[in-house]
């Protein structure tokens, strides 16, 4: 850039000699030989040199491709360069007199369009490379003085277009015969100035807002306007700014900005069916065309969705569908503002899960090759993570199990199906089903069903094995829920998932010590029974998730529990027998478990079970590990 700056200096600098060694009628009169091709005096022409549009362009277009502010300072101090160095009314005589000469020169032929050499007067790629410099210096400006400056160039464009119609009126200027000038406010100078207002560095609600008005008074102007018209990049842009307008009021904690949500979707839905309208007017180019604005539909369906207009969202979408064999991208947009309003009424999940239904009929009878893909598999499971958030809990979370259970008999009894599901489909249901009671064996039938799948992929090429690798998250839930279960055989289900997760492959040392990270310990009573909390010093993730379990079990205050933290206590006891120094249980652990059976005593409806007993034969058993030399097993004062 400062290498063309140069060469641009050294032009000016020519023609400036130029210019104080020729008279004017000498410089017109070698501008009009040279356009007609009648040089008397070729030095003379050949010695004519002056910057043009085109040579200021070069080196805007070079500073605004530097993203530094240095660089958009100097692209704005060459714009004001270019304005002083044009002396307009030295121009306007100089077309006159060309003009007048022309006329005498060639009087029996046609009018000719003649161009000024000279003319370096801004054009629409002048203020294009402006405004794309103005973005980066806007982000150091402050909005106010960032808003009016865009809001001068806009000034500016149209009032150097008012003056051309004028001037060409009265044949003044610019010299192009009969063809009108051209437009300096076109297409391309609006979407600019509309990209620059999205960019401006706003931090208030207010201030995204006063931005997108300017962006819809700007196309309404370009609507009424016979030259030049808005077209879908200049739609799609303004709805970008709404929706920036729409994500900051998102973010905020103000309610009253949030409320505004039906406001600024409306405002947006207005240019998406502008697009829409216009790409169902181009039946031939559709293919073409529709691919690109399909985003910009997506984001005023998100819109829609995030302000609870599910049945404006829907009409959209249906809208945007018509005539269209791929719409993966919008349904997955429909999909989500449907289910994303779950918790106001679980119907919404329904008509989402609706839509996907016609899809995969639609799709699975068509002709087309099509195979599973990420981008399948996250239809089916943003439903069933809207069932799941519906405030309808039983219902919700049978009708994802329903289509789980779909998917998973799509899948096995055709791996072509588009319904294959991937660990996180069933990581959703699964994580509602440990929040309930008593799921331990649900959860084991679906962990079971993982099984299954992957044996089958083993089988199958890559492209259609489904990734249903059980990870910790599911080992977690499945842990979870038995630790929680009343059933008899939970502490022996623990114990054998344990030594299956001690030998999964797939499963590292650090996913094992993470598995119940998620478990919150049971929070010690006042009277400190424990004297301390048991110590985990050790790295075994195996151990600690012995002993997390351990206190699972003891929150549950029931006689099933203490009985399951007991059994696990001497489990632990015959590991460090066998040579596993770190299974080694201490006397604190057994005060815990003689705890937990005194507040079974003071609750206890059950008499066939003396919790006291059960307390008093842990005393004795911890007195004879005493008498047979284990220390840590010695009882204290808390112990009797």
């Amino acid at each position: 850039a400062e290498r063309i700056h140069s060469i641009l200096e050294m032009m000016y600098e020519l023609s400036e000699e130029e210019r104080a060694e020729r008279t004017t009628y000498d410089s017109i009169a070698a501008a009009i030989e040279k356009s007609m091709n009648r040089s008397n005096d070729d030095a003379l022409v050949s010695r004519t040199i002056s910057p043009n549009a085109s040579s200021y362009n070069a080196i805007l277009t070079a500073w605004s491709n530097c993203s530094d502010r240095k660089s958009a300072t100097k692209a704005l101090d060459l714009f004001r360069m270019m304005l002083e160095r044009y002396n307009i009314s030295c121009h306007a005589r100089d077309a006159l007199v060309r003009n007048k000469c022309q006329n005498e020169l060639s009087s029996s032929k046609p009018r000719r369009d003649f161009t000024a050499k000279t003319d370096s007067f801004p054009d629409s790629r002048t203020l294009v490379a402006l405004l794309k410099s103005i973005q980066i210096l806007s982000s150091s400006m402050e909005f106010e003085d960032a808003l009016k400056f865009v809001d001068s160039i806009r000034e500016f464009a149209t009032k150097v277009d008012d003056q051309n119609e004028w001037s060409h009126a009265r044949d003044i200027l610019p010299p192009t015969g009969k063809r009108k000038p051209d437009r300096i406010f076109n297409v391309f100078v609006c979407n600019a100035i509309i990209r620059t207002y999205s960019n401006l560095p706003a931090t208030t609600l207010e201030e995204y807002r006063r931005c997108c008005e300017r962006i819809d008074d700007l196309i309404e102007i370009l609507e009424s306007s016979h030259s030049v018209k808005p077209d879908v990049a200049t739609r799609g842009m303004a709805i970008h700014a709404w929706e920036k307008s729409h994500r900051f009021a998102h973010e905020c904690s103000d309610k009253e900005a949030k409320n505004c949500a039906k406001m600024r979707s409306a405002k947006a839905r207005v240019h998406a069916d502008a697009i829409l309208s216009h790409m169902q007017s181009t039946t031939s180019r559709r293919g073409l065309l529709f691919e690109k604005p399909l985003s910009i539909i997506c984001d005023v369906i998100a819109m829609h969705g995030d302000a609870g207009e599910t049945t404006e969202a829907e009409e959209l979408y249906l809208r945007a569908r018509e005539g269209n064999t791929s719409y993966v991208p919008i349904l997955a947009a429909i999909i989500e503002a449907l289910s994303s309003n779950a918790a106001n009424n679980i119907l919404h999940v329904k008509k989402a899960h609706q839509f996907l239904s016609e899809f995969e009929n639609d799709i699975m009878k068509s002709n087309l090759r099509v195979l599973p893909d990420m981008k399948f598999t996250r239809l089916y499971n943003a439903v069933i993570a809207g069932y799941i958030s519906s405030t309808e809990k039983t219902d919700g979370i049978e009708l994802a199990k329903t289509l789980l259970t779909h998917m998973i008999e799509k899948h096995t009894s055709n791996p072509q199906h588009i319904a294959r599901p991937n660990t996180t489909t069933f990581v959703k249901v699964m994580t509602a089903l440990a929040r309930g009671e008593d799921n331990a064996q649900q959860l084991d039938m679906l962990l079971g069903e993982m099984d299954k799948i992957n044996n089958q992929s083993k089988l199958l090429p890559a492209e259609l094995a489904a990734n249903v690798v059980p990870n910790k998250v599911v080992y977690d839930l499945v842990l979870k829920s038995h630790t929680r279960s009343s059933a008899k055989g939970s502490n022996e289900h623990v114990s054998a998932l344990l030594d299956r997760i001690k030998k999964d492959p797939n499963i590292s040392s650090d996913d094992l010590s993470q598995i119940f990270d998620s478990h919150e310990l049971p929070q010690r009573s006042n009277n400190d029974y424990c004297h301390g909390e048991i110590k985990q010093s050790s790295t075994n993730p195996i151990l600690k998730s012995y002993k997390k379990m351990f206190h699972a079990h003891l929150k549950k205050r029931t006689t099933n529990g203490a009985e399951a933290a007991a059994a696990l206590l001497h489990e632990m006891e015959d590991k460090y027998a066998s040579g596993e120094n770190d299974y080694r249980p201490d006397i604190y652990m057994f005060n815990t478990v003689m705890n937990a059976w005194q507040q079974c005593e003071l609750s206890n409806t059950d008499t066939s079970i003396s919790p006291s007993k059960k307390a008093e034969d842990l005393l004795d058993y911890v007195c004879k590990k005493r008498e047979e030399g284990v220390e840590c097993l010695g009882p204290n004062d808390l112990t009797f």
